[in-house]
């Protein structure tokens, strides 16, 4: 299952539009998602519970003419605010992943990081605008309804 969901972020089209990105920018901190790659988890009550989405935090939102950018794939708990995870992946034009950064000290092989697999402990505060936009309600209104697995 957690190799599904994987998969599925890097088969994610890299050549979006800039409709697909929304933008949740503030002053002096540009950040940008793509609303057709949200899957969430809800509890047996229909609660959000988990979101992972696709993160582009530039001034450009769309990725670059070959399709090559960078991805963080984000997983969060809105229920009690808490960064869970925070993955840094880099992919080609083909979709094939060129490095992954996990942002848990304690993973060091990196090439088998796997998404919600792991948690980072101790989130800082340079986490909070992150964790703002994924429990935003504007990333509700654009993806989870349709994204329940």
């Amino acid at each position: 299952m957690k190799k599904l969901i994987l998969l599925f972020f890097v088969g994610l089209s890299l050549n979006a539009n800039a409709e697909n990105w929304i933008d949740l920018s503030e002053e002096g901190n540009p950040m940008f998602f793509d609303k057709d790659s949200i899957i969430s988890r809800y509890d047996p009550e229909g609660n959000l519970l988990v979101s992972m989405w696709v993160l582009n935090p530039s001034d450009q939102p769309l990725m670059h003419p070959d399709g090559a950018g960078t991805m963080m794939l984000q997983s969060a708990n809105c229920t009690n605010m808490s960064i869970k995870i925070a993955e840094i992946t880099e992919v080609d034009s083909a979709g094939t992943v060129v490095w992954r950064l996990s942002q848990d000290p304690m993973r060091n092989e990196l090439a088998e990081a796997m998404p919600l697999d792991y948690y980072y402990p101790t989130p800082g505060d340079n986490f909070a605008n992150n964790l703002k936009a994924l429990c935003h309600p504007v990333t509700i209104n654009y993806g989870f309804d349709n994204a329940r697995i």
